[in-house]
């Protein structure tokens, strides 16, 4: 939940430079990482250290050098491995993580994009892809292994030295009176005992080399500043009184280095009124939505709502008036109604049919076999374009803002429908922008 809160203030801007499967991938295989930090990584050396300590106490309450043998062949076991290894694992917990990453986003690519790569001829070449790939973390993953093997090797082979040695040691104090042979047993089995509290330690600092690689790969993002920035600190954000939207002299560019796709743009939408922004495609029309959204800040001018510069409102405050129908609509894997109650979550059956009639799709809808309970696939599979275009338009007009932003939204319709839904919504927006 910290990672999505964090996260979710740098979509669109920030995430365009990242693979869905590489941010997958962090949700899941990092966070898990790091979810069993405690366990894995701080819980070991607290035990190892009491057990050292109590050890020592033990050993020397018969003979300070079974102590001082005993603490040294843990330090051994526990220390000496993990730093002997270090170097063998400090490289491959990074590659270990950029592989596994690697391969997740090919996979994604592959399932996502199945359709295409079969269209192109192309599924063979991303098929042999995904084998290297596989073929690549399954090599990381066997040297892992092989640093794993030598790891317990050593270490059974200082615990029977440490046996024999502490055997060797503990002989002459039984003859010459100074422990009691009964307790001879009791020394080299608690000694061996001990070992299980400090065996886990080269464990744990190869989780800890794991946990580092998954903290820098989170907070890398968790770090970046939006390019929306809030309203200044300690300024309470003022709630607009009307909504007049005014554009003043707005210029936008997406990278510095980039020519400016929005250069002086300027108008002024009073409440009720209707305004076309029509240009050819790449004229910047969908880049004009991205900055009503406050998905993008722009570079010069202003933007007023309500007599209020957006910068000075939180960005969840203005994306609130407003109810957009974009060109590409993304809909959940889940129900007809889940995905309509994304718009307005306390809206009723009525209303939810209302706004399904208004978009000219009720009708289908009712004849599915769940009706408005039929699940829709990734992104509203199941539905062709011209349905999951049409059940988006009602998801807007069931959120009921008072503005309404349609970015060539019956662009795909059939043109008898698309004609019919754009008079419905011209006579329902009466009053409205």
């Amino acid at each position: 939940v910290w990672f999505y809160r964090a996260l979710e203030p740098l979509a669109p801007a920030r995430l365009t430079q990242y693979h869905s499967g590489d941010l997958l991938n962090r949700i899941v295989t990092d966070i898990e990482s790091l979810q069993h930090f405690y366990i894995r990584v701080m819980a070991p050396p607290v035990v190892a250290g009491l057990v050292i300590l109590l050890m020592w106490v033990f050993m020397a309450s018969f003979d300070v050098r079974l102590a001082m043998a005993m603490v040294i062949f843990l330090l051994l076991v526990g220390l000496g491995l993990p730093f002997l290894t270090r170097p063998l694992r400090q490289s491959l917990g990074p590659c270990l993580a950029s592989s596994r990453a690697e391969l997740n986003v090919a996979l994604i690519e592959g399932i996502q994009g199945a359709g295409e790569l079969l269209v192109a001829g192309r599924a063979a070449t991303h098929r042999r892809r995904i084998r290297r790939l596989s073929q690549e973390l399954t090599q990381l993953q066997e040297q892992e292994v092989w640093i794993n093997g030598l790891q317990v090797a050593l270490s059974g082979l200082l615990i029977n030295w440490s046996t024999l040695i502490i055997l060797l040691m503990a002989i002459p104090l039984v003859n010459q009176g100074l422990m009691d042979g009964v307790y001879l047993a009791v020394v080299i089995l608690a000694g061996l005992a001990s070992f299980e509290a400090v065996t886990p330690l080269p464990e744990a600092w190869h989780h800890l080399e794991s946990s580092l690689a998954a903290a820098r790969r989170l907070f890398e993002l968790v770090d970046t500043k939006s390019v929306v920035p809030g309203p200044p600190a300690g300024i309470s954000s003022p709630t607009p009184e009307n909504l007049n939207l005014s554009v003043r002299s707005v210029s936008f560019r997406y990278h510095p280095d980039e020519l400016p796709v929005l250069s002086n743009i300027e108008f002024n939408l009073s409440p009720g009124r209707k305004l076309a922004i029509v240009g050819p495609s790449g004229a910047g029309k969908s880049t004009i939505l991205n900055l009503l959204l406050r998905f993008w800040d722009y570079q010069s001018g202003e933007i007023r709502l309500g007599g209020v510069d957006v910068r000075r409102l939180q960005p969840d405050e203005v994306r609130r008036r407003m109810a957009v129908v974009s060109q590409h609509t993304h809909l959940f894997n889940d129900t007809i109604r889940a995905n309509l109650l994304l718009a307005r979550p306390e809206a009723s059956e009525a209303e939810l049919v209302w706004a399904a009639q208004q978009a000219r799709i009720d009708d289908f809808i009712r004849g599915l076999p769940h009706g408005y309970d039929t699940w829709i696939g990734e992104q509203g599979v199941r539905l062709s374009g011209g349905q999951r275009q049409r059940l988006a338009i009602a998801r807007a007009l069931l959120k009921g803002a008072p503005l309404l932003i349609l970015d060539e939204a019956t662009a795909i319709l059939d043109p008898l429908i698309a004609q019919v839904i754009m008079h419905t919504i011209l006579v329902l927006l009466n009053g409205r922008t």
